[in-house]
């Protein structure tokens, strides 16, 4: 090194303390600030974790459910169950005139294949033309579809039935996809 001695070689001289924290952090009050913003940041990482996880974990646990509904009041979050499209396959499709001109009936059936309640999902109708074109399409929820509960429970199904009113003459096709708004 340029004039002095190497940093391996240096050894202080004795009643020196070498510190590699600054001199704010060695003091008492300066440890104590940051543990409890280190404490508080990891609770609250932690309770942002369960926010977000808490339909799951309340459809796996259910006696969590009445704990994670007061965790959530003051956050405005509501615990339902969990959104799972994978579980959720859907059985039958019908389509068809319901005998007046412009008037069709939807008829869905859905299957929950999971061993846990799963949310309601809204459906697409897309209604195609002779050409194939989509000439219409209409987002259906539960409760248009004439289906009271929020959630399907494990292992069972759920029918759908809507009426509806489409203004196209040359109604050739449909297609039905679920998904979550």
């Amino acid at each position: 090194s340029a004039g002095g001695l190497p940093f391996a070689e240096y050894e202080p001289t004795s009643g020196y303390e070498i510190s590699t924290r600054p001199a704010h952090r060695r003091r008492p009050s300066m440890r104590l600030a940051l543990r409890v913003a280190a404490i508080t940041l990891g609770v609250g990482l932690v309770l942002q974790s369960v926010l977000h996880a808490r339909d799951s974990i309340a459809a796996r646990w259910p006696s969590t459910e009445p704990a994670l509904q007061r965790l959530c009041a003051p956050f405005g979050c509501e615990v339902e169950a969990p959104r799972d499209l994978q579980a959720l396959q859907v059985q039958s499709v019908t389509f068809q005139e319901a005998g007046v001109a412009g008037v069709y009936d939807l008829n869905v059936v859905l299957v929950n294949r999971s061993d846990l309640r799963v949310r309601m999902p809204a459906l697409d109708l897309r209604i195609s033309d002779a050409r194939g074109a989509v000439a219409a399409r209409r987002v259906l929820t539960a409760a248009e579809m004439e289906y009271r509960e929020r959630s399907i429970a494990p292992r069972s199904e759920a029918a759908l039935a809507a009426n509806l009113r489409i203004d196209q003459p040359n109604v050739s096709g449909y297609e039905v996809t679920v998904f979550y708004p």
